[in-house]
């Protein structure tokens, strides 16, 4: 689970030109540009509690989960910058590619967080 609150920080360090764009006005502020904003501020909250392991907070990824899809912000969003953008069809491949990881994550948050439940 540690890994993927690294993978919250990478995806908010990818992603910091868009909040800062947004403050310095380059946006309009409309629906879009705040629950953006607030998806990154909660990549810093999901960040910190799963490295901390604090189980009992995972629902907040249950929350991010399809706002990830609905922006494209994946957690494993760093692996397309593996693909080259040359040919037409990979960066098809690397958005489907990073939505299957993004739902196995998903699905290993919930076993977890149904282990600690269960306890």
């Amino acid at each position: 689970m540690t890994l993927f609150g690294i993978l919250d920080f990478i995806s908010l360090f990818r992603g910091y030109q868009f909040p800062l764009a947004a403050f310095q006005g380059r946006y309009s502020w409309d629906l879009l540009t705040l629950i953006t904003l607030l998806l990154y501020a909660s990549f810093l909250f999901s960040g910190i509690i799963f490295i901390r392991h604090k189980r009992k907070l995972y629902f907040i990824y249950y929350f991010q989960f399809p706002l990830r899809f609905l922006l494209a912000v994946f957690s494993f969003g760093f692996l397309s910058l593996f693909f080259q953008k040359s040919a037409s069809g990979e960066p098809l491949l690397a958005v489907a590619i990073c939505g299957f990881l993004e739902v196995g994550r998903l699905l290993v948050t919930i076993m977890a967080h149904r282990r600690w439940n269960l306890r």
